[in-house]
């Protein structure tokens, strides 16, 4: 029943699969079948594991493969290496900037993860800086990001003492751009509901050296399970989420039961279940054997496997974004990712806050905030006609 799961994946992205997991006796097997090989390209570039497909293909059977093909990824693959130059000087700027005025800050994914997990910064595409720091250096680092030229792109608009207390309440981050280099950059103070913080001072902080900076992350069980909590959060709709899962349980140097530990305590267990689940049965990665009895018997994950499916299989690569059923589709899920009732009732009541695009409309004062409720339902029809003309339009 459970190999039924992935009857939708298309042969191209299994031969991605293949590649990106090193198994190049499966590539070359599927090499053998009719590719779409530019189906393979917009996949490869949409999953972002294009460098590694390359490394792959041209050490594969060169007469399976186009020469437009390798020529293409090759392309994208150098194009990526200057850009991982750029981003890489950036990056130690900024901590350079924030750690010297006092701000612990903490890099979620990038430059770090790519070191720890591929030895090879141009290896995982990056398209933005994720910084990770204690709420209550919130503006200062605003300050210091501002300062060094950067320009908040989310929230688009300004925001007044009553809404900038909600939308930290609700929500996780700053987005800003930095025009010149055309960077951007995320600013978080918190971790979604799983209770990730900062270490306090004084405490022994993993980090990695990225062009001679040693720069600050979590402990590799806390760093695996903040992954594992990103990537299933937005449906593993990118198998390089999947990969760098794979690629940090081969690395080793785990904790397993302090792994299962946390995520009891973080109350994710199930999602660490659905990413083993998916890390096998895609990437054939072992699942630890502490975890394989709760795991085998956990319906809750398995159906949030089934969930994934269509996300992670998807060809349409524009339905996600322009399709009503996609949306719906998602929005399921969210909910179903949501894990215990009382998550579920939060993202619910959360559906119903007023939006950034309510607040757009108009900026009231603190005392006028309940108005948002009632242009709320106004602004959701136009909305829903704005999508349905724009559909009509390209359809």
């Amino acid at each position: 029943m459970h190999k039924n799961l992935f009857e939708e994946i298309s042969l191209e992205l299994w031969l991605i699969l293949a590649c990106v997991s090193e198994r190049l006796d499966k590539a070359e097997h599927l090499l053998q079948w009719d590719i779409n090989w530019d189906l393979l390209i917009d996949l490869s570039v949409h999953h972002r594991v294009y460098p590694i497909i390359y490394r792959s293909l041209k050490s594969l059977n060169k007469e399976a493969v186009p020469e437009h093909v390798l020529r293409l990824l090759k392309q994208k693959y150098k194009s990526n290496a200057m850009r991982t130059i750029s981003m890489t000087g950036e990056t130690i700027r900024i901590l350079k900037q924030l750690e010297s005025q006092g701000v612990s800050a903490f890099i979620l994914k990038g430059l770090p993860l790519a070191c720890r997990l591929y030895g090879d910064i141009a290896v995982r595409p990056s398209k933005d800086i994720d910084i990770f720091f204690p709420p209550n250096q919130l503006e200062k680092a605003i300050n210091i990001i501002e300062r060094e030229g950067y320009k908040r792109i989310e929230p688009d608009y300004p925001l007044v003492a009553g809404q900038l207390q909600r939308y930290l309440k609700y929500n996780h981050h700053f987005k800003y751009w930095q025009r010149d280099q055309n960077i951007h950059l995320e600013l978080h103070w918190k971790l979604g509901n799983i209770g990730l913080e900062i270490p306090p001072q004084g405490t022994k902080i993993n980090r990695i050296v990225v062009a001679g900076y040693p720069v600050a992350v979590f402990s590799n069980e806390e760093w695996l399970l903040y992954l594992i909590f990103h990537g299933a959060g937005h449906a593993w709709f990118r198998i390089r989420w999947l990969v760098d899962i794979a690629k940090f349980v081969q690395k080793g140097g785990i904790d397993w039961e302090k792994v299962v530990s946390l995520a009891k305590n973080m109350g994710i267990l199930p999602l660490l279940h659905q990413t083993l689940i998916l890390t096998n049965m895609l990437l054939s990665i072992p699942v630890p054997t502490n975890i394989e009895p709760s795991l085998a018997k956990d319906r809750y994950a398995w159906n949030l496997v089934r969930l994934t499916v269509p996300f992670l299989s998807n060809t349409d690569l524009e339905a996600q974004y322009t399709k009503r059923d996609w949306l719906y589709r998602r929005r399921y899920y969210e909910l179903q990712f949501q894990i215990g009732w009382k998550n579920k009732i939060n993202y619910i009541f959360h559906l119903f806050q007023p939006l950034r695009d309510d607040m757009r409309i108009i900026s009231l004062p603190n005392k006028l905030y309940m108005v948002y409720y009632f242009i709320r339902p106004f602004s959701w029809f136009m909305r829903c006609i704005r999508d349905m003309w724009q559909h009509n339009k390209t359809s």
